[in-house]
């Protein structure tokens, strides 16, 4: 007897999750704990048909990849950034171990950022 829930055949999680109306009685509890959340959302998918699934699919891998995208842009900005600064600290005069310091960077990571401009 298997200990894992398989949503295409366990009858309970079938019943459970995947009627309307158990989905407005189970709603509290839904939105309070992360396990259910994750449940209902296996249930809503295990109900999609096969279309319906490739959609979602291929709109979730959308998703990620945008944030994956908005992720890199932010960290590009930042270190173009700290570049910018690192570049003003040395007009300024200050040493470059110093530099080092302010950006929380290693000097050889400041040098080569200097080398770079």
């Amino acid at each position: 007897m298997s200990t894992y829930i398989n949503s295409m055949t366990d009858f309970g999680f079938k019943y459970i999750f995947g009627r309307e109306e158990s989905k407005m009685e189970i709603m509290p509890f839904i939105q309070k704990d992360r396990l259910f959340r994750r449940l209902s959302s296996v249930a809503s998918y295990a109900n999609l048909s096969d279309e319906d699934k490739m959609d979602y699919d291929a709109d979730l891998k959308a998703y990620r990849d945008i944030v994956g995208q908005l992720s890199y842009a932010k960290a590009e900005e930042r270190e173009e950034g700290k570049a910018e600064m690192i570049v003003n600290m040395v007009k300024a005069g200050l040493p470059i171990e110093q530099i080092a310091v302010i950006a929380n960077m290693a000097i050889d990571k400041v040098r080569k950022i200097l080398g770079n401009m």
